[in-house]
């Protein structure tokens, strides 16, 4: 991100923060799902863990905008930017742009607790993020967590935003890599092991595909987190044209200047229309809390323990989907330090 994007992105938090501080809140109630048996009562609701047979209790939660409903059941439909014959220049742009969006709203400060607390019942050190499009919340978001403990971060992607991963790289101080060939999230290899993580890209698998994602995890000790942004909810389709004039005014400020992008996104809007059409169908292609737990709920995935549920930041208009899920302390598998596909990044490049 450039310093100029970085500066108007600090002015629109400020902005938002004001604005949100003034409304009223109230209580909505949230399905939690929780074990019946030994239940750990002490903990927070974004702490109770599942064992396979569970109830679901409901729990009053904070908040502050009105919810809606779920309008129509999921559907599975292809996104643009997800394509293989999608030029790589214009699906970095979608990318970069969709991520200094969500930045906007300051989601890694919500993210940040339950993910701490999933990193510490899995007993990791060491993150690999699936699917990571422009780095996910992660320059921010690892430094929030590195607050208590050392953590180790791997971006990964099917059609890495290799320019991005080095920008990302060059101001995280070591703590961030990045695998600069394709990495599937649906045959991950051995060499990237630690706990899983995907923002905002859980949706693009339809259930069948989504389970492996959870199994292999499961088949190999590691723990996952899943955390979506996207909802098929009345209130989230009708803000997706927000993401296409988004496009229009933040493109300058997160992508170096190309005249094809200029083109793209001013003349002919290619990106706009494909960051619109995307965004809808982000929104009708994500899961409910309920149906993530009803992924979770088959005797190949017992052995880990599962939260599933809703948060959202007091200041933020943006409600997170999450999807916890760690083994028992006991059959957690050590990670290792070894990323051999890893994008090598010398000093000279981040001076440049």
């Amino acid at each position: 991100m450039t310093p100029r994007g970085r500066t108007l992105q600090a002015k629109f938090r400020q902005s938002t923060t004001v604005l949100f501080d003034k409304v009223i809140s109230a209580n909505i109630q949230i399905p939690i799902l929780t074990c019946t048996a030994k239940t750990s009562h002490h903990l927070q609701p974004h702490q109770a863990f599942a064992a396979p047979e569970c109830s679901i209790p409901i729990i009053s939660l904070p908040k502050y905008f009105p919810d809606t409903a779920t309008v129509m059941p999921r559907l599975d439909l292809a996104e643009i930017h997800e394509q293989s014959w999608f030029p790589s220049t214009l699906r970095d742009a979608v990318t970069d742009v969709l991520q200094f969006l969500l930045n906007w709203t300051g989601y890694e400060q919500t993210v940040a607790p339950v993910l701490r607390d999933a990193l510490d019942r899995a007993q990791a050190s060491r993150v690999v993020d699936l699917c990571s499009g422009g780095g996910g919340p992660w320059p921010n978001l690892v430094q929030l967590l590195s607050k208590e403990r050392n953590i180790g971060v791997c971006l990964t992607d099917k059609f890495p935003n290799v320019e991005t991963f080095r920008r990302i790289l060059c101001s995280s101080r070591g703590q961030i890599k990045a695998a600069i060939g394709p990495v599937d999230a649906e045959s991950l290899p051995v060499e990237f092991s630690g706990f899983r993580t995907l923002f905002n890209s859980f949706h693009h698998f339809e259930p069948s595909r989504a389970r492996a994602i959870l199994q292999d995890a499961v088949e190999r000790g590691q723990g996952v987190g899943i955390f979506e942004v996207p909802r098929r909810a009345f209130a989230a389709i009708c803000a997706t044209p927000l993401m296409a004039l988004g496009a229009l005014f933040v493109t300058p400020f997160t992508c170096r200047f190309d005249w094809r992008l200029l083109v793209c996104t001013y003349l002919i809007p290619v990106v706009p229309i494909v960051l619109w059409i995307d965004g809808l169908l982000s929104c009708l292609r994500s899961y409910t809390p309920d149906e993530l737990r009803q992924l979770c709920d088959t005797p190949d995935l017992c052995s880990h323990r599962w939260s599933v549920g809703t948060i959202r930041h007091r200041f933020s208009p943006v409600t997170i989907t999450y999807l916890i899920g760690h083994p028992n302390p006991t059959a957690v598998t050590p990670a290792t330090d070894d990323c051999t596909a890893a994008l090598k990044v010398l000093p000279q490049d981040c001076a440049a």
